[in-house]
């Protein structure tokens, strides 16, 4: 591992700690004796997909969306946040948090038989604080130092244990990450090689997560930084015609032609001392015509991140529109679960996060998160909110 990464994890793990020390005193919530209709009114409601409502209502029961509008439905109660702006929970395309040092296992370079949910710990106060930053869904995924890492898994935050989406997608990596000097593949040239050999032969196991890859069940989620790495990828998809979904993309822009068409992206996370290039990358990939998510890589930034990649997108060309929809509803498509999150419709999950002010303006605070309906802030915090609102778990 790199010092820079070995440094960004420390530096991840600092503002972590600091939202466990704040996580220890939430209010236990106990399951509701019956389902509750709550309306959530604030300033402004962000739907993501539909328009914007000032001010506006989101009503809830039983952990799903029931309404949305301008007033609330009569017979309900409600949550009132005068100057807040609801958007819907945000959605982390690549996570390892839960389980930060364990999700790499360095003996075959090829074994799609490992699940990143074998590792995950719901319990653990990185996982249950994520959604006092906003961030209420991740795609929780092995490590990149393998060629076929394992099978990813799809999760809420806030200590759910029941995965949105057990299997996710097959994770795989084109690039030095996953080479090594004493175990093949040694080079990018023989782990393509090597890579496509192994995926010939993959019908061998119909119930393999490669076979079931292959048959278009589960997408492939492919780790690909330069250009170079990035063609290789597509050609290998074209080949095998795989559904898949390109990570990381830091020259994107420069193959941006053979990404449109192909679905949402994931870039990140960005920080404010990376190349130009790398910062620019979201917007000029926007402008291509390419949808854009964004992805913590959680420990290695905090989930808070996924706000600042956001707003550092926006300061370097990408739409406002775009980069809120980069943590929501492109980053839920990736995730495979874009039916029940990543925007306010009816019938969606009650995943919403109340904010201070404008989502991306760093200095609004989260003022209260609800996963499935259930509410997640501080216990210091007084007001309407805390505990189950309309929860389903």
């Amino acid at each position: 591992m790199s010092d820079s990464v070995v440094h960004a994890i420390r530096v991840g793990a600092i503002g972590l700690g600091v939202a466990v020390a704040v996580v220890a005193a939430w209010p236990s919530a106990a399951a509701p004796s019956a389902p509750r209709r709550v309306s959530i009114r604030a300033a402004h409601v962000i739907p993501v997909i539909g328009e914007p409502r000032s001010p506006g209502v989101v009503t809830i029961e039983n952990g799903k969306i029931v309404a949305v509008g301008g007033e609330a439905p009569a017979g309900t109660e409600i949550l009132d946040f005068p100057e807040a702006t609801i958007v819907p929970g945000f959605v982390d395309a690549h996570s390892h948090l839960g389980c930060p040092f364990d999700t790499d296992d360095d003996v075959d370079a090829f074994d799609d038989r490992m699940r990143a949910i074998d590792a995950f710990d719901p319990t653990s106060d990185a996982v249950k604080s994520a959604p006092l930053a906003g961030v209420t869904t991740i795609v929780f995924a092995p490590g990149e130092s393998n060629v076929v890492a394992g099978v990813t898994s799809t999760l809420k935050t806030g200590g759910s244990r029941v995965p949105l989406r057990a299997e996710s997608g097959v994770q795989l990596t084109i690039g030095s990450e996953a080479t090594r000097p004493l175990r093949a593949p040694t080079s990018r040239m023989g782990l393509v090689a090597m890579l496509r050999d192994r995926l010939r032969r993959a019908g061998g196991d119909p119930k393999s997560a490669l076979a079931r890859m292959l048959r278009g069940e589960i997408p492939a989620l492919v780790h690909a930084r330069t250009a170079s790495e990035i063609v290789a990828a597509i050609d290998l998809a074209r080949e095998f015609d795989l559904k898949a979904v390109f990570l990381h993309v830091d020259e994107g822009y420069r193959v941006a032609s053979e990404l449109r068409g192909r679905g949402p992206v994931a870039c990140g996370p960005l920080t404010p001392d990376m190349p130009e290039h790398i910062l620019e990358n979201p917007g000029l990939l926007e402008s291509a015509g390419v949808p854009v998510a964004f992805m913590s890589e959680a420990p290695v930034m905090p989930p808070s991140s996924l706000r600042s990649t956001a707003l550092l997108a926006m300061r370097h060309g990408m739409s406002r529109d775009a980069a809120l929809r980069a943590i929501t509803i492109e980053s839920a498509r990736i995730a495979g679960v874009a039916e029940r999150v990543g925007s306010i419709e009816v019938g969606k999950d009650a995943d919403l996060v109340v904010l201070s002010g404008d989502p991306l303006d760093l200095s609004s605070r989260v003022v209260t998160a609800f996963v499935d309906g259930v509410s997640v802030r501080p216990a210091s915090m007084s007001g309407p909110g805390g505990g189950v609102a309309g929860g389903g778990r």
